[in-house]
């Protein structure tokens, strides 16, 4: 398994062409999407801020959003996955929502992705960070790539 962490931006997103998706993990405080989200939602003309606006998407805990790219983006999908409100985070949540989010990755036949969780504190994305990678292990993926945030030593 290839795995590189990235600082998110639109140069970064661009060299992502062999990558089959994007996956943003996110709060429902998270307003604006920052990170990979944020600048993937941006050439997708809002349309991940459009769905949590209207209220079709909150981020609720294991709450997800599938947005096809439209050739917007070098990868054909976008996926939002909720993380539940800030102060709920634990890493058993993580543990829960990483193996769930892959097997649908799984099944939606992405092979390679690019994980956002930029917004979160550095010692709850080193959480996730952990629950994902380990789910990700035992889904075979071959490639993925963590976008990470300012604040964020990796």
């Amino acid at each position: 398994m290839t795995v590189a962490r990235i600082r998110p931006s639109l140069e970064a997103l661009d060299e992502l062409d062999t990558f089959d998706a994007l996956c943003g993990l996110i709060t429902t405080e998270d307003r604006p999407f920052m990170g990979g989200l944020g600048f993937a939602d941006w050439r997708l003309g809002g349309a991940v801020a459009r769905a949590a606006s209207s209220g079709f998407f909150l981020g609720d805990f294991g709450e997800r959003l599938l947005i096809p790219t439209c050739g917007k983006l070098p990868f054909p999908m976008v996926f939002a996955i909720g993380l539940g409100p800030r102060r709920q985070l634990d890493g058993v949540g993580f543990d829960e929502v990483a193996t769930e989010s892959v097997e649908m990755l799984r099944r939606a036949g992405v092979r390679s992705a690019a994980f956002s969780i930029s917004t979160l504190p550095a010692r709850i994305a080193a959480d996730a960070d952990e629950s994902v990678e380990l789910a990700l292990s035992h889904a075979s993926f071959g490639r993925w790539v963590w976008f990470y945030g300012e604040d964020e030593d990796h």
